[in-house]
């Protein structure tokens, strides 16, 4: 599948793949989550709601799954799950409906949600304190498919649609141009 998120622990190699479009020639979102404990790969609790294209982040017991495009228009959604470790659970919707975005953060308690696509490019920032979003700086360029990764209080993104070398950094208030990347690029992971 592509268009999914993933969460890991690099010291123990375990990690989690949930949610993304089905490969090409098989139309559709997925459901499944699976775990890798080092050795194989689990199917896990699925989500609640299929999706690609959203912001994930987290750990094992902790992530949040949360915008993405949805089969029907208006394809883009507000949907936000939150991951226990063992299910999904519907949450508090984001305040803006997007596909393309990046999530980052520690827990499903802590996160920040950044970039995407709405009716156009985005730089909208979001950030979750474990009830609520609350809409933060935002970023010097609006993009989406851009790769990222931090915590609420240091994060960073680059790349995006069009191809761009653009990177931002992101002290927990607010972005900062820094030096481009070497090769523009879409659809980063980090």
């Amino acid at each position: 599948r592509m268009g999914f998120a993933s969460n890991a622990t690099s010291t123990t190699h375990i990690g989690m793949v949930y949610g993304g479009n089905y490969g090409p020639g098989s139309p559709g979102k997925t459901f499944n989550t699976e775990q890798y404990n080092g050795t194989s790969w689990t199917e896990v609790n699925q989500v609640n709601t299929a999706r690609a294209g959203f912001c994930g982040g987290g750990t094992l017991t902790s992530a949040i799954y949360a915008g993405g495009e949805v089969p029907a228009s208006p394809y883009n959604t507000d949907l936000h799950e939150q991951w226990d470790g063992t299910n999904w659970t519907e949450s508090t919707e984001i305040n803006t409906a997007r596909r393309g975005c990046v999530g980052f953060g520690a827990t499903n308690t802590a996160a920040i949600l950044a970039a995407g696509y709405t009716t156009s490019n985005s730089a909208l920032t979001e950030q979750w304190d474990g009830s609520s979003w609350t809409e933060k700086a935002d970023q010097n360029a609006a993009k989406n498919a851009r790769g990222g990764t931090g915590t609420v209080t240091d994060g960073i993104l680059f790349g995006g649609n069009d191809p761009t070398t653009n990177t931002e950094t992101w002290n927990g208030t607010s972005w900062t141009e820094v030096s481009e990347l070497n090769t523009a690029g879409e659809y980063r992971s980090a």
